[in-house]
């Protein structure tokens, strides 16, 4: 799965700026099987005991249409911007979902750094690099992961909503209509 993901992301990454809702390739998929699936995926590569993720399962099940590659590759670069920006001894990103007023919200926590203020503004735009509490130097990227993340949001008609707090962390919210 990891080397078709991988091939996938190289093929369509050249231009990400064409993604739009027509360039999805959606399909049905219960979104807590899909988390419960990367959180998996992702600790079995990380094999490592100062990363710590998990995927909270309330019991409920959503079946969503969307873009299975697109939506995953959106999640792995918010799990990695929460371990990547994170100076904690265990660097933990919890993943739930809820549902409130017709409308489901994926939630993914870390214990991270949280966003600066002066840095909110521009987390989205392309090649943008915060200067967070951690050195920026060591940190591999190119500052397209929130980029695309917000790409990806908007083609499949959603939103998103990010709560943080400077040196506790960041809850990143994505919305999705019922």
């Amino acid at each position: 799965r990891q080397a078709e993901r991988l091939n996938n992301l190289f093929r369509q990454v050249i231009d990400i700026t064409v993604m739009n809702e027509a360039t999805l390739q959606k399909e049905p998929v219960i979104i807590q099987h899909l988390l419960q699936q990367i959180v998996n995926d992702y600790m079995i590569q990380a094999d490592n005991t100062k990363v710590d993720i998990s995927f909270t399962d309330s019991g409920e099940r959503h079946e969503i249409q969307l873009d299975i590659f697109w939506v995953t590759t959106m999640i792995l670069n918010i799990i990695e911007n929460g371990i990547k920006y994170n100076t904690s001894a265990v660097k933990r990103i919890t993943i739930f979902t809820t549902e409130a007023d017709k409308k489901l919200t994926v939630h993914i926590v870390d214990n991270g750094v949280g966003i600066p203020q002066k840095d909110f503004q521009n987390i989205f735009e392309k090649f943008y690099r915060s200067t967070k509490l951690v050195d920026n130097k060591a940190i591999k990227g190119l500052g397209l992961g929130l980029y695309y993340t917000k790409q990806c949001i908007e083609a499949h008609r959603w939103s998103v909503d990010i709560k943080t707090v400077e040196k506790e962390g960041t809850d990143f919210s994505i919305i999705i209509p019922l």
